[in-house]
Order: C-alpha cells, then structure tokens, then sequence
C-alpha cells in the first residue's frame, strides 16, 4: 500500500513527532487522493538527509579542551601559588630573634621517567622542588645561601591526571563556601526575629555572631558572638579587644596632615615638634594637645603650610565610643504632665515586654550633690527611671542604642566597677583578658599571651586568610573600603557587619536582606591547584615549627639550612593528598565519556583537614556546560543543542539521585 502525506504525517503524530510545520504542510495540500503522486518533503528519510548535511558546518569547529580548568589551575599553583606560599613563611625566626631563615627562590626539576614508563613499572610521575635559603645571623651579619632539596612534587600529566605508584588519579575539584560575611534570620517560639551573622574566613576560625533572647531584667534581647568552637560572649567585649590592637587597622594611617586654619583642629594630637618657620620658635612640644591657646597660635602661622597632627582611628574600647558608633543622642524633656515611665521604654514584638533603649549622655546629679546617682553611658533600666523621676531634670541628654547592642553593653563584663571614668586602655586590657579566658579557659591570662593569642587568630597571615576573593566580597557586601592586599579580619570589618545587621533588622532598607548560604552565587570551585597549596600551608606551618625550634637550639656557628629545614612535614603532606586524601580518586576508565565524567566532577564534601557543619556529603557532575555555551555560540543546528542539553540534564539528574 502506498503512503500518502496524510498518513505518514498521522503516523509521525501517533508517535509525537508531528510539529506546527508539518500540519501547515498538510492543511496546504489539501485532502490527499492514493495514487495522487504529492512529493513527502517532511518524510524521515529526508529529515536525516538534511541533519547528515548540517554535520558539515563543524568541520572548521575546534573542540574545546574540556579539562583546561586543571590545566590551568596546576599551572597557577606551580608558578603563583608555590611563590606566595613561600612568601608568606619567610622569614623564620628562632626564639630570641637573632637567627632568621628566608626562602629567596624554588626551582622545579625534570621528572625522571615520561608519564608510559611511570604506568608500565608502577612508578609516580614526579619532579624535584628545590628551595634556595638564605640563613641570616643578626649578631654577626653572616650570610650563608644554599639550595635544599623539599621532596618530590607529581606532575599532571596533559590529559590533567596524575601517576601515583603507575595508577592514574584524579583530584576532583571542591564546591565549597566562598569565604565573606553572610547574614541569616530565624523566628524565635515569641515570634521574635533573630538575626545570625557568620564571617567566613579562606582559612582561619570563623566569627559567629546571633541575636538571642535574654532573661535577664530590662532587656529582651543581646548580640553575642563565637570564634570557632569557643563559648559565647558579647559583641562589645570583641569590639574592645580589637581597639587594643593596632594591628586591627593596618590600613589605616598613623597621622594626617591638616592646615592651620582646619576647623577640626582643636581636640587633635601633634604628631611632631611644631616649629614656626618664621623665625625657628618652638611653639609646641610632640604629643601635646591642642587647646584654645595653642589653636590661636597655630591661626597666626603664616609660613607653614600644615600642621602634622596623629590621625583619628576607629576607637570603641569604651561605653561612650561603643555608643558614639552605634547609638543615637538625643535630649528628651518631660511632658506637660511631667516624666513618666512610658517615655523611657519601647515596646517590644515578644509577649508585650518593655525594652529600656536609653543610655544616660551625662551625669544625673541631684541638685547640691557631689556624687552623682547614675554615671554617664550607663544604662537606663527600671531603677534608674526611678531616679530620673525622683530628680526632675528639665532636659536629659541620652543615647537611643539599638537593643542588641544595649543587651551586648549590659552583659558585657568588660566595665569599672569603682565608679570612676573608663580609661580607654584599661577597658582593652580587661577585653584582652576576657578573650583569652573564653578561647583558652584554665590558662592564666597575661597581657602578652592574651594579644598573642588573639594575634594568632585574626592577624596573622599564616593562620588566618580571608583571600583575594572573600576580602571583594566582604568589602562589596558592607561597604568597606580595605585595600584588596589586606586579607586579615579588621576592625571596621566587625563594626560595619554589625551596622550591616542592624539596619537588617530594622527592614527600613529593602536593598538589604538575608544570605542563601546553599546559593550557587555563595559558593565558589577549588580546583587542584588551591586544594594542593591549602595542603602544603598545613605541611609549612609543621616545617616552620620545627625550623624555629632548631634554630633556637643548634650552635650559632653550626647552623645551615640542611641541619635547620626538615622535609618529612612537606612530603607527609604531599603523600597525604594524593595517596588517601578524599577528592584524590582512581580516574574511572569504563570508557573516554567515563574518564572526562570524573575530570569534570565537583564534590560537596569538605576538604579532610576541615571540621564540617552537618554538610551532606553529596557528589555531583556537571557535563560541558561551557561547551554547550560554545555550541550555542557557534549558532550550532536546534537538533545538536537539544541532544546535547537532553544529556547534560539525564546526567545531573541521576547523579542528585
């Protein structure tokens, strides 16, 4: 029987192939008749005619090298990443500072035997590192370079795998948080909103920071932090501890230069002897502050062109600076009636409790009095209303402080308790201290331990790195504006993520709102090259210890850099990561579609010297992405991009499965 166009087209309908062509076709053909001799120019055999013809359009096509992310990543770690590696351990110091180690440069060798040979006698396709070291003695000035062998290094191979013991490995790249600060909400049982903050460091502990609720009396409501695994303690007392260290604000400048007629320079600090360059007096001494007097002096120089004065730094050790940053004055008066209670409180959103907001500006003295009842920046609470009303001022100055930082300032045990005026200083030392109590509870506290200590956390390169990518996105994310060299934690990082999270709270801003952590857009991929120089910093930082110490104890005329470096942490680091690390795997050679799967593959899971918090360790792939685009690109036939697109889905579909 023959076919017609109408009963191919039903067939091909039958089967859901039919398409709005191919009924337009039909309906302009009219009702067929057998016999009638109508040519089928939607049949299947002319369709797979034209696909064979549009194969030719990619005979000028390059393909693209689907494992040139390796490639290049391997490539950056063996020129980039070996260099800031070393650059930031060197140099090394003994105890007492009079011997140094530097690493001045590496060079890496020839592997013995070509990738074949590694496979046919089980062999690890490897090649030499070599480091040249310059051994430094203060006292004397002596100098001794050499060259010290570190160990074996694997080398990738072309098609981006490596030899180890004559099995091909694959590093599978990590999918993992990109570091900055994110901020989320959950809805306490009163119906309370309590916001979370997490800094998230490249390498280093990470700053928690939430909003809780409090049962203590006149407050509802506190922000309190953790670093790491440490207990909980208020913002504030962070904040002080920070003020205390001039190593929170390295970008920050030491003095400014201001001319004479400046309006902000009354109140400031000279930097330096001021001298007229009239005639060569000395008008005033270094460290001297300037007055009404000096002022009126300084007015009248007419040939010095500035004045050297120590710039303003971020400060918040004290009750008054805290407030000064977060808080707003104002002078309230009473009513018509008088003072009352309601005009000290605020309602609250848990079950109609009363927040008490109010710090006093001044001192509340009642008349005729010396001492006064309540010192200025403490908190207006329930007895101190009572106070107030008992007084009768006509006018009180007072800060209106956002309620997680009143909850923060009434808990924090940071204060002067014998009713003097806090001092600065003394406020950060006692910070310092109660620092050092929560990271480290049992060990006595010393002022020199507790800045060390809180040194080695967050302003030490070594131990804490926010990295090039997590220093954009905090600053991007709070405003900052750090220079992108500086990847330790800084003080105003803390300050302006707190500002960040209180205008959240107040929803007054709809640019501004909560994190998805779980977002594509918050995490970034570390491929082998930052997985390998992550695993070496842990192997340095035992090399570097062990350096120190042979430093300390060898003879000063004894010492060399064989005798000082020891290579065992570096090659226990290195074996560690590619002979039974987790994202080291056997390459799977079912087949070439097989082999690239597994190059391509991204892993969920933490990294095996990482403490994870409850992630589902979940492996997944994502097929040619970028070769799908450079297809569309290339303006590829709708039949190549649907295959093409149909696979891509099956294959991440059954891998979530």
């Amino acid at each position: 029987m023959a076919r017609t166009p109408s009963t191919t087209l039903a067939r091909n309908g039958a089967n859901g192939k039919s398409s709005a062509l191919d009924q337009e076709f039909l309906n302009a053909l009219g009702p067929a008749s057998i016999g009638a001799g109508r040519p089928i120019l939607r049949s299947t055999l002319v369709q797979t005619a034209q696909k064979r013809e549009q194969l030719h359009d990619f005979e000028g096509v390059e393909v693209p090298n689907m494992v040139e992310m390796q490639l290049e990543s391997y490539q950056w770690f063996l020129n980039i990443g070996l260099r800031e590696l070393f650059s930031s351990f060197s140099p090394i110091e003994d105890f007492t500072g009079t011997m140094s180690l530097e690493f001045l440069d590496y060079s890496l060798g020839e592997p013995k035997f070509d990738p074949d040979e590694c496979r046919e006698r089980d062999l690890t396709y490897e090649m030499p590192m070599k480091v040249k070291v310059r051994v430094v003695n203060k006292e004397t000035g002596e100098l001794k370079e050499s060259e010290v062998y570190l160990g074996e290094l694997p080398c990738m191979t072309e098609r981006g795998t490596f030899i180890i013991n004559g099995a091909e490995r694959v590093v599978v790249s990590q999918l993992s948080r990109s570091p900055g600060v994110y901020f989320k909400e959950e809805i306490a049982y009163s119906g309370r909103r309590l916001l979370q903050m997490q800094i998230i460091p490249h390498e280093g502990a990470w700053v928690d920071a939430e909003v809780s609720e409090e049962a203590t009396k006149d407050i509802n409501v506190s922000m309190g932090v953790k670093i790491g695994q440490s207990k909980r303690m208020p913002i504030t007392t962070l904040l002080r501890a920070f003020s205390g260290m001039d190593v929170a604000q390295p970008h920050a400048s030491r003095t400014e230069m201001l001319a004479p007629t400046a309006k902000n320079l009354s109140g400031r600090t000279l930097a330096e002897q001021l001298i007229d360059y009239a005639t060569g007096e000395i008008i005033a001494e270094e460290g001297q502050v300037i007055d009404n007097d000096l002022l009126g002096r300084i007015r009248k120089l007419r040939d010095n062109p500035e004045i050297e004065v120590v710039a303003e730094r971020l400060q918040c050790a004290t009750s008054r600076q805290i407030l000064d940053l977060f808080a707003e004055k104002r002078t309230m008066t009473p009513t018509d009636e008088g003072w009352s209670v309601d005009q000290f409180v605020e309602p609250s959103t848990s079950q109609g409790e009363a927040d008490f907001n109010l710090f006093l500006a001044d001192d509340l003295l009642e008349p005729d009095a010396k001492k006064p009842l309540s010192k200025a920046y403490s908190h207006i609470d329930s007895e101190t209303v009572d106070k107030i009303l008992r007084v009768n001022p006509e006018t009180l100055n007072v800060y209106r402080s956002p309620a997680v930082i009143t909850g923060a300032l009434v808990l924090d045990k940071v204060r002067e308790e014998r009713g003097r005026e806090e001092d600065a200083t003394q406020m950060e030392q006692m910070a310092l201290s109660e620092v050092h109590k929560n990271l480290r509870p049992g060990d006595p506290p010393t002022q020199e331990s507790a800045r060390s200590l809180l040194n080695s956390f967050f302003f030490d390169p070594k131990r804490y790195d926010m990295g090039r990518v997590g220093r954009y996105k905090l600053n991007k994310k709070i405003g900052n504006d750090v220079p992108a060299t500086v990847h330790t934690l800084t003080l105003s990082d803390l300050v302006l993520s707190i500002k960040y999270l209180i205008e959240l709270d107040k929803g007054s801003d709809a640019n501004l709102g909560t994190d998805d952590i779980d977002h594509l857009r918050n995490k970034r991929v570390r491929a082998v090259g930052e997985l390998l120089q992550n695993q070496l910093r842990a192997g340095m930082l035992r090399m570097e210890r062990v350096a120190r110490e042979r430093l300390t104890s060898l003879e000063r005329d004894s010492v060399t850099a064989q005798a000082v470096i020891s290579i065992k942490p570096i090659t226990a680091a290195v074996r560690s990561f590619f002979g039974s690390g987790q994202l080291s795997q056997f390459m799977d050679q079912t087949n070439p579609l097989a082999e690239l799967a597994h190059k391509l593959r991204f892993s969920a899971q933490a990294a095996c010297h990482v403490k994870a918090r409850s992630w589902k360790c979940a492996t997944f792939t994502i097929l040619t992405m970028a070769a799908f685009a450079r297809l569309k690109l290339r303006k590829a036939p709708t039949s190549v991009l649907s295959e093409a697109w149909r696979r891509t889905r099956a294959s991440t579909n059954t891998a979530f499965c």
